[in-house]
């Protein structure tokens, strides 16, 4: 819990519920927020053609990989830790191949 909200948190948390169902777990905090707080998500870019680009370089990432721990052990990877690789961001994944890419 951010110190923010720990801090300000409503002094009056009364409500009344109209209905004999349990509330679910943190909805008695969420209504004590007043009616006018909104939750707000992070908008979506809408840019297909980035959401495409990007899901393409994951795939042929992905079979990339794959095809490399096959010629190095046979497809082993337990000494493969995914925390210790960062992306590079000029590096650019290979064609997958036709029936990947098709």
């Amino acid at each position: 819990m951010p110190k923010e909200l720990y801090f300000n948190h409503p002094v009056s948390k009364a409500i009344f519920t109209f209905t004999n169902h349990p509330l679910p777990p943190g909805t008695k905090s969420l209504l004590a927020l007043g009616l006018k707080f909104c939750i707000r998500h992070r908008k979506p870019t809408n840019n297909i053609e980035k959401s495409i680009e990007r899901f393409q370089d994951d795939v042929r990432t992905k079979v990339w990989v794959a095809r490399q721990q096959e010629e190095n052990d046979g497809g082993n990877d337990r000494d493969f830790n995914p925390k210790l690789y960062l992306k590079n961001p000029q590096w650019e994944p290979p064609w997958a191949g036709v029936k990947i890419e098709d």
